[in-house]
């Protein structure tokens, strides 16, 4: 091979990689983890402000115990007193619901399929 050749090669490597590295380069999107709840976030949160709590907001679980009281809500855990986003607030957890304020004004998000289960002497029945 002679050095014109190799040069001819070196050249054409040089052009190729400098063509690919001009591509658009696409990311493919992660796969969706199916572990996860479905994300259930109001897309319009004047809805909630509005009193259109049941429609937008979905209470999933709760946790009643003496020392701890949460709820899972739209796949998100908060603790009373804690924002849901910037107009709606969980003011109190109950063992089947809890009381959210919005705009000042109490509402009531209840469990579905309510399965209660109570602590007696440290352990649930």
């Amino acid at each position: 091979m002679t050095i014109h050749s190799k040069f001819r090669v070196a050249l054409i490597s040089v052009l190729m990689l400098a063509a690919c590295l001009s591509l658009p380069i696409q990311a493919q999107p992660l796969a969706k983890d199916p572990t996860r709840p479905a994300d259930r976030q109001p897309k319009d949160h004047s809805e909630a402000a509005e009193g259109k709590i049941a429609a937008s907001w979905v209470l999933q679980a709760v946790t009643y115990t003496r020392q701890h009281q949460s709820a899972i809500i739209n796949g998100h855990h908060y603790r009373a007193g804690q924002w849901l986003n910037k107009q709606v607030k969980l003011h109190q957890v109950l063992p089947d619901s809890v009381i959210l304020v919005v705009n000042d004004k109490k509402q009531t998000l209840t469990l579905r399929d309510i399965k209660i289960k109570t602590e007696v002497n440290g352990a649930f029945n």
